[in-house]
């Protein structure tokens, strides 16, 4: 597989996970797909601009472990139109739409992730992530 393709699987298995992991249906046996793709010199940028590195991250997902196991409806993330933008022999960037559902209606964002080759599941690991939100009148995926 590609490099590209590598990065896109990742995406999508990872959005897979945390939504697990915030539903509470994972174990904690399960926390360690989080700590083999998000290493320390990751960086975050939030929609609202906030930054964060892989330990913080790392520790928010931990912390968050079945923040949404009740919700009503049930917790969801969808991941639609994953792109990707530019790849070298070690890189990869790739542009995709998040939408979550948590107690209410759905919120999208547009995301950009910088992906480099790593031992981990999909053969990357998270570099950068940078999200802004999409507007409310944007539908999210069937």
């Amino acid at each position: 597989m590609s490099l590209s393709d590598d990065a896109e699987r990742e995406v999508r298995e990872f959005h897979e996970f945390i939504e697990g992991w915030l539903a509470g249906r994972l174990t904690d046996d399960e926390y360690d797909r989080a700590e083999a793709v998000v290493p320390d010199d990751f960086e975050i940028v939030s929609p609202t601009g906030d930054r964060r590195d892989g330990e913080t991250l790392r520790a928010d997902l931990r912390n968050g472990h079945g923040t949404f196991a009740d919700a009503d409806p049930p917790f969801e993330i969808r991941v639609a139109n994953v792109r990707t933008r530019a790849e070298s022999a070690d890189s990869c960037l790739v542009t995709y739409e998040e939408w979550q559902r948590a107690d209410g209606g759905w919120e999208g964002r547009v995301s950009s992730a910088l992906f480099r080759r790593a031992d981990a599941p999909n053969g990357v690991e998270w570099v950068h992530l940078h999200e802004t939100w999409l507007p409310d009148e944007t539908d999210p995926p069937a």
